[in-house]
């Protein structure tokens, strides 16, 4: 059997008594402040990300490249002696200020004395000395200083008449101190020597 309704006037201390609270109900939910913000489309970092340390190679990286330098001067400078009427300019693919200089000067020499040479030297180990790593996108150069280990016992150097000019103190085995300058650390084939210093001690005192 169905309730009826009751009909007739609703009292009006009633009606106020039910708005009173559905206004309190609805002004608690609005003053209510949201358990998790709304995203804003963006991330918020509470502290800033760690900068990106763009440096130049280290390691193995960087042995290769300086081994792989002084292989090209040492050729550069056995070429030039073979050759000695060759363009200079080669020099400067490998070499840099002093050492540059001083690389275009003993293939003059050679030239003038009219030296015979005959054979080349092979590059056995580079060891780096130390380093100066610079920011590959740096306006600083790179530098390094290695020791190198060298092969000569191939090379012949004889006067016009027949005579060894050969140093009498050089063995079969030479050890050369180079510096290299990087003014392009983003190039790995920008190294250049700048200085050297030839030493007639065996490749053992390393």
């Amino acid at each position: 059997m169905r309730t009826r309704l009751r009909s007739g006037p609703v009292p009006i201390l009633t009606c106020l008594g039910a708005t009173v609270a559905i206004l309190t109900i609805f002004a608690g939910c609005s003053s209510a402040a949201p358990a998790h913000p709304a995203p804003t489309g963006s991330t918020l970092y509470l502290t800033p990300p760690p900068p990106v340390v763009n440096t130049a190679p280290s390691g193995a990286a960087l042995q290769q490249q300086l081994t792989d330098a002084v292989t090209r001067y040492e050729h550069v400078y056995d070429s030039l002696y073979l050759d000695p009427q060759q363009n200079l300019n080669v020099v400067d693919t490998v070499a840099t200020g002093q050492a540059a200089d001083s690389l275009r000067s003993q293939a003059k020499q050679v030239a003038d004395q009219r030296l015979i040479v005959a054979g080349e030297g092979k590059v056995l180990r580079v060891t780096v000395v130390n380093t100066t790593p610079t920011p590959l996108d740096s306006s600083q150069p790179a530098t390094a200083t290695v020791k190198s280990c060298t092969d000569v016992s191939a090379i012949t150097l004889k006067t016009p008449d027949g005579k060894s000019n050969v140093d009498p103190k050089r063995g079969p085995q030479t050890q050369t101190k180079y510096t290299l300058i990087n003014a392009t650390p983003a190039v790995a084939a920008a190294w250049r020597v700048s200085a050297l210093a030839p030493s007639t001690a065996p490749c053992d005192r390393i």
